[in-house]
């Protein structure tokens, strides 16, 4: 039992002989009451909870039902007890016993769990239960045996059982003893009033109204706080020992602490001042004077006070701050922790930097650093930095100057130093800033008594590389060489060549960048470690350093045994930016022979020489493709034989050097293990095919013919590739640039067939223009269908379509005329027709957009010339020009001095020959003269018809068809009828006098 259970509650060999008579008594065979029945059940509960936490095997938490039940009999028990007016006295010495067996096993048991880790959780909460059921059995052992004194004596047990649920979370059991202990209260205060002792009286009232306002804290009930601290003794008669008002202080400044983290310093303001009042309690006896803990405990709320106020921005507050402050300064020594208070409220009142800064200096030199007063310093120096960065800088500089360099503690060292350096980040790249770090390395090179270890090296290095790669990718290139030029000073001298060899090669960029080509080299000379001088990336900046000093060699760089093609291609571009052509092919010529060493290579895999090639060939040849179309529009036409020569050359390359990447191309899809460096995806796919098809649109007008197929031929399999990636699944914005390529291809093919005078040559060729006219057709098809959905763009797309298939037939009719393909021909005359007949539509729908070529007889005149100057069989030839003329004649709104022309030849030749074709053409005539073309088609043509019908007549008469001879004779007739009727009039008197046999007249006109 400890010590203060035995004070409370007296000896337990007294309780245990108590226990004992009340076993006898419930063994003998007496009548008992209901009182007394209850009082055995209340016993027989607590009795069982006693023997369970005393036996080990079993688990304290599978008290709680039991606990519930117990406190349930307890507290109905009660209630019935207080319900009554008279209670008989009752011999509950047994339900006292039990209670203080229950509370000092309880006690036991909560100090081996505060020591366990565990302790303070869920068991510790059960045993302050046990605790509060305890209290309850001697609250009915009191009420029962109304013995003097009682009150107080429970009301003490109730206050130490609040604070052990207070002290640890035990909520519901602190509950059931808040709703007993105000009537308890009461009863004790006015028992203790009656004696003569007012002291204890009023120590009782003092931890009574603090424990309720701890518990209605620990509730969340605010305002009951306030009203319980209200009811709080003021009167300075009377004195509470150090040791409780320690606690009693402690709970007021836990709980205006606890306002403060949340951020509610109105509230937080408050408690910290009623905490610091209850201090005037304190016993003023030279034999109890306060405790240290009580003093420090005092120091500290003053200083959370401090904060508190100055957590607001009014003047009242800070006033107040500074009151509190001044009154630590006269009751405690300097301290760096009312340096640190001092410094919130100059940051508060928005004091200067020269103030802020020499707050700080004051707690480095008077602070002994230590685990607590270094990292106070540190986030005030952080603190400044974020008002002040500079005046930062001279802080940290400071403490690792006068202070740090003398202790042994290199840990704080490191920190502070790249905290400089953090900070000195945050600043920029300000010359103030470099002349500082300068400043500072010199001093820690001759303090520090060791070298840097390199993990700090690393990390500083990386702050300053931070800073000089901002100022590079600024181009501000002396600032940045300066950055780098201190993250290879001799503090960092453990940095190790890695670092140090890319500080260096950036500061030659910087050199180079600034022109300063000698400083380049110097650095190249005498900074750079042997071991990385031969290296490929040293070489190339050492051949950038060339070109500014006008030395072209790329010997030194192709020798070396380690450069590889991405050097050579960075040499490549590197002289294409200075405009060194010479240097630039010389680059891209030992590239292609690297890549073709390379790639020849013998290796075990499927794929030559795919390990060692180290470039992105996709790129190279885009690059290079780039550049020769560069070098072609700034050189458009060289003068002379040499220039032309050079002028075909450089086409020829460029032809091949995208024929080259189709084959590669399409060879790395076969390749079992495929090589980034090999790897064309779609991307690729859709760049050269764009490039190739607009190289060849844009100088189709001044390249060779040859060149545009070439390239468009190109476009055309790439974006076959293109198709195999995604599966069919292409846009319409591809399936259109198939559609262009493939008419480019397809004009550029004619326009070579035409020129071509070798028979062998223009038969190729008009093949391939055959070809190309079949798959435009398909594809153009293909798109109108992706089209069809798309209203934006359905007309003007579908006109512009149906142009270029205008001139693809014609291109197709023209091919088939040179191969003798003559059964084809009446298949593309009528998609031609189609074709004039939608756009006929489109036009009497009101489009305006139709192009105006399809709108004369430009289609029709292309194919009627081609057949006019054919060697074609002639049924063959006036089968189609009987079906193109069929169409013609069809549309009123054609020109009709040229349609005239067309049936005067086509007249001269079907009448000798095909007599049924001309009559065809001629009964559209006749038939058009008496509507569309009245007024219209020419006199001369229609005396042309009508003399040309007449003699032909005439003919047939001759070779004794005299059937003919009165068909023809009459339509010339009809005919000289629409032009003049005296010349039809004079027809007619000869028709009669042919066919009168008395007439001798001469038949021919």
């Amino acid at each position: 039992m400890t010590e203060a259970a035995s004070l409370l509650f007296g000896n337990i060999t007294n309780a245990e002989r108590g226990l004992d008579a009340a076993r006898k008594d419930a063994q003998s065979p007496v009548h008992l009451s209901s009182a007394e029945k209850r009082v055995n059940t209340i016993y027989e509960q607590a009795r069982s909870i006693y023997e369970h936490i005393k036996d080990p095997s079993k688990d304290t938490h599978s008290l709680v039902p039991m606990l519930d039940s117990a406190l349930l009999t307890v507290e109905q028990f009660l209630a019935s007890l207080a319900m009554k007016s008279k209670i008989s006295t009752l011999n509950s010495c047994k339900l006292d016993e039990i209670g203080v067996q229950l509370w000092n096993l309880a006690t036991v048991f909560s100090h081996e769990a505060a020591e366990r880790e565990e302790g303070g959780g869920a068991e510790m909460q059960v045993l302050c239960t046990v605790r509060a059921f305890a209290c309850l059995l001697i609250e009915c052992c009191e009420r029962l045996s109304k013995g003097a004194g009682a009150d107080l004596r429970v009301f003490k047990a109730y206050l130490k059982a609040m604070k052990s649920c207070l002290d640890n979370d035990a909520i519901e059991a602190l509950m059931k003893l808040l709703t007993r202990v105000p009537k308890i209260y009461d009863a004790a205060v006015a028992s203790q009033e009656q004696v003569v002792d007012k002291q204890a009286g009023f120590l009782v009232k003092v931890e009574y109204c603090v424990i309720r306002i701890y518990a209605a804290w620990k509730t969340g009930n605010y305002e009951l706080m306030i009203t319980w601290y209200s009811k709080l003794p003021t009167t300075t008669s009377h004195t509470v020992p150090t040791r409780k008002l320690e606690y009693l202080v402690k709970i007021l400044s836990t709980i205006g602490t606890e306002f403060a983290r949340r951020h509610d310093s109105e509230r937080a303001e408050s408690w910290l001042e009623h905490a610091l009042s209850l201090f005037s309690l304190a016993n003023s006896r030279d034999e109890d004077e306060p405790s240290e803990a009580l003093l420090e405990l005092k120091y500290n709320i003053s200083r959370n006070l401090v904060r508190a106020y100055c957590s607001g921005s009014d003047g009242a507050r800070l006033e107040k701050a500074k009151r509190v402050l001044q009154s630590m300064d006269d009751e405690y020594p300097s301290t760096i922790w009312s340096l640190v208070l001092k410094f919130e409220i100059a940051v508060k009142e928005g004091a200067s930097a020269e103030t802020l800064s020499d707050s700080i200096m004051q707690m480095i030199f008077i602070g002994n650093l230590d685990a607590t007063s270094f990292p106070i310093i540190m986030s005030k120096i952080r603190s400044l930095s974020e008002l002040h960065p500079l005046h930062a800088c001279k802080a940290l500089d400071y403490l690792l100057t006068k202070k740090l360099s003398f202790e042994k503690n290199v840990e704080w060292t490191h920190r502070v130093l790249l905290s400089r350096l953090a900070i000195a980040a945050r600043l920029g790249a300000s010359g103030e800033s470099i002349a500082g770090l300068e400043k500072l390395f010199a001093e820690l090179e001759r303090l520090l008594p060791e070298a840097l270890p390199t993990n700090v090296v690393n990390s500083g290095q990386s702050i300053i590389w931070s800073i000089a790669a901002s100022c590079f990718a600024r181009s501000e290139y002396q600032t940045a060489n300066s950055w780098f030029a201190l993250a290879i000073s001799s503090v960092f001298a453990n940095g190790g060549e890695i670092n140090r060899t890319k500080i260096i090669r950036k500061m030659m960029l910087c050199e180079v960048h600034l022109q300063n080509y000698e400083h380049a080299l110097e650095l190249y000379t005498s900074r750079m470690p042997a071991s990385a001088k031969e290296a490929p990336l040293t070489q190339y900046l050492l051949f950038k350093t060339a070109l500014g000093m006008f030395d072209d060699s790329l010997d030194r760089i192709c020798n070396s045994p380690t450069t590889d093609c991405k050097i050579l291609s960075a040499c490549a571009m590197e002289a294409q930016e200075r405009d060194n052509k010479q240097v630039t092919l010389a680059a891209m010529k030992l590239i292609l022979q690297k890549i073709g060493q390379e790639a020849t290579a013998p290796t075990s895999g499927s794929q030559p020489g795919r390990e060692s090639v180290s470039v992105h060939i996709p790129a190279l040849l885009r690059c290079v493709i780039r550049l020769i179309i560069l070098d072609g529009e700034k050189n458009p036409g060289d003068g002379g034989e040499d220039g032309a020569a050079r002028s075909d050359e450089r086409l020829e390359q460029l032809c091949r050097y995208f024929e080259n990447s189709y084959d590669m191309a399409k060879q790395s899809r076969g390749w079992k293990f495929k090589d980034p460096a090999f790897s064309f995806d779609q991307a690729e796919y859709e760049w050269f095919s764009r490039t190739a098809y607009n190289t060849a649109l844009k100088f189709c007008k001044t390249w060779p013919a040859e060149c545009t197929l070439r390239l468009s031929e190109i476009s055309l399999k790439f974006l076959a590739l293109y198709e195999q990636v995604v599966n069919g699944g292409c846009d319409g914005a591809v399936v259109w640039q198939t559609v262009a390529a493939k008419f480019l291809a397809t004009s550029a093919s004619i326009y070579l067939a035409r020129s071509r005078h070798v028979i062998v040559e223009q038969q190729e060729l008009f093949q391939a223009t055959l070809r190309h006219t079949k798959e435009f057709l398909s594809i153009a098809s293909k798109y109108l269908t992706l089209l069809a959905d798309d209203d934006a763009e359905l007309e003007t797309k579908n006109l512009e379509v149906q142009a270029k298939t205008a001139a693809v037939l014609s291109f197709q009719f023209e091919s088939a005329v040179n191969l003798e393909l003559w059964s084809t021909l009446p298949e593309i005359v009528e998609s031609v027709i189609d074709l004039v007949g939608s756009y006929a539509s489109q036009l009497q729908g009101g489009s305006q957009s139709a192009p105006r070529n399809l709108q004369s007889l430009k289609i029709y005149e292309s194919l009627i010339d081609i057949l006019l100057s054919s060697r074609g069989p002639t049924d063959d030839v006036l089968q189609v020009l009987q079906l193109i003329m069929r169409s013609v004649l069809a549309d009123a709104g054609k020109d009709i001095a040229k349609l005239s022309r067309w049936i005067r030849c086509i007249l001269t030749i079907a009448l000798p020959r095909r007599a049924s074709v001309a009559e065809d053409i001629i009964n559209q005539v006749r038939v058009k003269l008496s509507e569309e073309f009245k007024e219209r088609y020419p006199a001369e043509e229609i005396h042309w018809l009508a003399t040309t019908c007449w003699n032909f007549g005439i003919d047939l008469y001759c070779s004794s068809d005299l059937s003919g001879c009165k068909h023809w004779l009459g339509i010339a007739i009809q005919l000289a009828g629409h032009l003049s009727p005296v010349m039809a009039s004079q027809m007619l008197s000869k028709y009669n006098t042919i066919y009168n046999p008395s007439s001798t007249t001469d038949h021919d006109t």
